[in-house]
């Protein structure tokens, strides 16, 4: 990411049955539009039966407000317009499913290491799209290759529940560590609390 490089992120809802299409759709419309250096996507929640994406668009600054109307465009054609925000701000009911600021990600690993994450989750993004394209997009074939994906960075998921906190998260075969990313502490009555 360079000084003339900016962030933006386009978060939607839409029904299950859709998701593939409207994954499909988006990614082949954002790649290779003008302004817009790389992409790549999270599906981030399922609501009762919508499916949220967030997809994370490299932009040119100088390009950015014609990109984020392109994309503003695209998007209702596939969703309504209450299913759907381009950088939604903080009092946006869709602003919990953008990920954390950029500067805390570079500043915790430094400008080349997110450079690098950016460019694989890219790479990755095409891959599922490339999935969904071939119909490989079954919930075990998703299943079955998130598993394996895991296991070749040598990890495997866990989860710990105990009566005073619940842990997820990964152990490293690489380095017989545990890294976990969600962790959740009991109050005494039984209610959760963070």
């Amino acid at each position: 990411m360079r000084e003339h490089d900016c962030w933006c992120v386009a978060v939607l809802k839409c029904d299950s049955d859709k998701a593939k299409d409207v994954l499909i759709q988006v990614s082949h419309f954002v790649d290779g539009m003008v302004g817009v250096k790389d992409f790549h996507f999270i599906i981030r929640d399922r609501l009762e039966d919508k499916v949220i994406f967030s997809f994370r668009l490299l932009v040119e600054k100088d390009q950015r407000i014609a990109v984020e109307s392109k994309v503003r465009y695209k998007l209702k054609t596939l969703v309504s317009e209450d299913d759907f925000a381009v950088d939604p701000e903080e009092d946006s009911p869709l602003y919990k499913y953008v990920r954390r600021p950029w500067e805390e990600t570079i500043e915790d690993r430094g400008t080349e290491k997110f450079a690098d994450l950016c460019r694989f989750l890219g790479q990755l993004s095409r891959t599922v799209v490339e999935m969904a394209k071939k119909d490989y997009f079954g919930g075990e074939e998703r299943v079955g290759l998130a598993h394996v994906m895991s296991w070749m960075l040598g990890c495997t998921e866990y989860g710990l529940v105990s009566t005073e906190e619940m842990q997820v998260g990964y152990y490293d075969r690489i380095t017989d560590k545990y890294h976990t990313y969600k962790r959740k502490r009991f109050s005494m009555d039984g209610s959760k609390s963070r």
